[in-house]
């Protein structure tokens, strides 16, 4: 045998005993259960299994085009992988916005605390007085209009 055969015959168990040891993987994380801890992917996988029947990560993983096995790690995590959503959220609390909105900038930009929602009912409670201040006036109007007509 020359040189190029054995490179070429290494080189194909090299890339049999890798597809070999890809597969394993792939099955071994498709077999095992969900080990979860943390809270915030034990809310997650509550959720999916409410919406799929099951805590497959396949159409999450594609819908939201992450591997799964990456995804698996997040959710599995001891750790804080979930830190910067964290973090996130509270600073979106101490700045008084929106969590969508600071992430996407996609929504609202005030969240609706009790000192705005306080606000908010006072100016369309004036609102509507005004509306009907507005029909009060017209209705005036038309009667002062109508005495003018009888010259009373």
């Amino acid at each position: 045998m020359n040189f190029l055969t054995i490179f070429v015959n290494i080189l194909t168990v090299s890339t049999y005993l890798n597809a070999i040891i890809c597969i394993k993987l792939l099955m071994r994380e498709k077999d095992k259960p969900l080990n979860i801890v943390n809270p915030i992917s034990q809310r997650i996988i509550k959720e999916l299994i409410k919406r799929n029947g099951n805590d497959s990560l396949f159409d999450i993983s594609s819908h939201i085009m992450v591997h799964q096995g990456t995804l698996r790690r997040r959710l599995e995590a001891r750790d804080k992988s979930w830190a910067v959503a964290e973090d996130l959220f509270n600073i979106a609390k101490y700045l008084n916005v929106d969590y969508e909105w600071l992430l996407s900038g996609k929504s609202k930009h005030i969240v609706a605390n009790d000192e705005n929602k306080k606000w908010m009912t006072r100016a369309l409670d004036a609102e509507k007085r005004n509306q009907q201040l507005e029909k009060d006036i017209k209705n005036l109007k038309s009667a002062l209009l109508s005495l003018k007509k009888l010259k009373i």
